[in-house]
């Protein structure tokens, strides 16, 4: 999505979309890839946490995408992150909105792809 060495979008097409308007969800959800995890991360790498964590306290969505991507071993790199941001009762807070939300949160499905991932910027990510 990103090309490092110039800090900017390589020209991929990324859509934006939800599925109350879409009048062919099913058949787009089939076809296309959800990138929301690797979207995260991505501006996570190349801007840090500050802004997602200050968005995630009031953003549940993004708070259980943000534990989801920990829990599950995906992006272990934010799990001191999170305990700063949010206190070593943050996965009990996960745990609680797991169980009253309808919410999937998404897993990084396209992390092994090297073009997508190339090397990571170096520095206190």
């Amino acid at each position: 999505m990103l090309d490092y060495s110039k800090g900017r979008w390589a020209g991929d097409y990324v859509a934006v979309m939800g599925d109350d308007n879409t009048p062919d969800w099913s058949h787009l959800s089939e076809t296309l890839t959800d990138i929301d995890a690797i979207v995260i991360l991505t501006l996570f790498y190349i801007d840090g946490f500050n802004e997602i964590g200050e968005i995630a306290k009031h953003d549940r969505y993004l708070f259980m995408q943000l534990c989801h991507l920990v829990v599950t071993r995906q992006a272990l790199e934010l799990e001191p992150l999170l305990l700063e941001y949010f206190g070593a009762s943050y996965l009990k807070k996960y745990k609680e909105l797991c169980k009253e939300s309808y919410y999937l949160p998404k897993d990084l499905t396209l992390r092994e792809n090297e073009a997508l991932f190339p090397k990571r910027p170096q520095g206190p990510f």
